[in-house]
């Protein structure tokens, strides 16, 4: 369980939760932009741990609008950061 594990990582001295599933989950997950912000503010709601969110992440006004509707604290971008556009 994400949330039981994030807890006792936040008790060891964690800083940040980087909460995504990593595509390996055995139920099926409707992937869209944003996608794992969902699982990031259960994690950051019920683990009471500082959470970064992944998921296509592609612009900035997604990123802002994940944080200011208080689903992680962070944003963590990759393919974005490496497109070349």
């Amino acid at each position: 369980d994400s949330i039981e594990l994030s807890r006792r990582f936040a008790l060891a001295g964690v800083d940040l939760v980087d909460a995504s599933s990593g595509g390996n989950s055995s139920a099926p997950i409707p992937v869209a932009p944003g996608y794992q912000a969902d699982l990031a503010a259960r994690v950051r709601a019920e683990a009471d741990v500082p959470t970064a969110t992944v998921g296509m992440i592609w612009t900035g006004e997604l990123a802002e609008d994940l944080l200011n509707k208080g689903c992680a604290d962070a944003v963590m971008v990759g393919r974005a950061a490496l497109r070349d556009t």
